[in-house]
């Protein structure tokens, strides 16, 4: 038995996996699953408070209820930093819009370029220009080295399990970062 796990996003989907049978796993999400049960039944009943999300979830920016949200119930208001938040929210708006202009103008030159049929530089009273080519970016493609990897696994009588340990063996994870969040408070 074999299990897929189906990421969705408002942009893409993915399917990750196979996922084989773990005992160990399966008890975990059991559990997991168990204990959830028993929550909503408690709170159907009124017996039982739900704990309000933590952290940062992608519908939050769609939610419309989030002035009282549990979520923030913590939070401390502080309105001196109200003017700072502002502006950076429009810093972020105009970068935005301007890099959306440089593309339309970068993608406007490059179209003359082209149509122009010159292959060296263009000179202006200021400035010169020209295409040039690059390689494109090397990515590794995990899925396609896992079904390589499983073929030679697989004919050397090794475990699939040993793949995913090689595979993470191998991995690096860059330095944690910090990442300011600034949300509009809705509601």
């Amino acid at each position: 038995m074999e299990a897929w796990l189906l990421y969705l996003s408002m942009k893409d989907g993915k399917a990750f996996g196979p996922y084989m049978h773990n005992d160990f796993l399966m008890q975990e999400v059991y559990a997991f699953a168990q204990d959830f049960w028993g929550d909503m039944q408690k709170y159907a009943h009124g017996n039982h408070v739900l704990q309000p999300a933590r952290g940062f979830y992608p519908l939050c920016d769609f939610c419309p209820y989030d002035k009282d949200c549990p979520k923030f119930s913590k939070s401390i208001y502080q309105p001196e930093f109200e003017n700072v938040l502002q502006e950076l929210s429009l810093l972020k708006t105009q970068r935005k819009e301007a890099e959306e202009k440089i593309k339309q103008i970068e993608e406007s030159i490059k179209h003359s370029y082209t149509l122009s049929g010159i292959d060296d530089w263009i000179e202006t009273d200021a400035h010169r220009f020209r295409i040039t080519t690059s390689s494109g970016r090397k990515s590794l493609n995990r899925e396609v080295l896992v079904l390589e990897l499983e073929k030679i696994f697989c004919a050397n009588k090794i475990l699939y399990s040993e793949i995913e340990g090689l595979l993470a063996r191998a991995e690096t994870v860059s330095e944690p970062s910090s990442r300011l969040t600034i949300k509009e408070i809705k509601g």
